[in-house]
């Protein structure tokens, strides 16, 4: 809805002078608007990833991860909203905790996006069938590495590709 507000700009001016409309939106007001719009906009685009049909779990870890680190990064931009950022990522922060659930690390494990969340997600499913086999937690298992695998890249590149 922001978005199209800011795409008729010129419209919705001229339409305002035409008919005497009083109060118009001011410079700052539309680029706070603009500035909001960039700030949602990774909402949306890691939504929809995240909702897509062929979306998995393994994708929640990475998405919230690139999100907070968004939100995180100030810049020069950020004049007029880094209140609405900082409570952005507060609330992501405290909705989306559940992160150390081991299912996602272990759905990352499965469908490694990088090798770190491999790493960490391998020794969670070695916990796991620990606990579920009755716990021999002494027993320490040495496992070879697989293979580095590269990320698929069947999408194209997002805009947070770059966090």
């Amino acid at each position: 809805m922001l978005r199209s507000l800011v795409e008729q700009k010129r419209a919705l001016g001229i339409f305002g002078s035409e008919h005497e409309l009083p109060d118009n939106i001011s410079v700052n007001q539309w680029s706070l608007l603009e500035k909001t719009i960039t700030v949602l906009a990774p909402f949306e685009e890691l939504t929809r990833q995240v909702s897509s049909s062929d979306a998995s779990a393994s994708d929640v870890i990475p998405a919230v991860t690139v999100l907070q680190k968004w939100l995180a990064k100030e810049t020069d931009e950020d004049r007029g909203i880094r209140t609405m950022k900082n409570t952005l990522l507060a609330a992501v922060k405290k909705r989306l905790s559940d992160m150390e659930n081991p299912l996602y690390g272990i759905a990352s494990l499965l469908n490694p996006s990088n090798t770190n969340t491999a790493r960490e997600a391998k020794v969670m499913v070695i916990q796991e069938l620990q606990k579920m086999s009755g716990g021999d937690a002494d027993k320490q298992v040495e496992h070879e590495e697989p293979p580095i695998r590269r990320p698929r890249r069947d999408q194209p590149s997002s805009s947070l590709d770059s966090v």
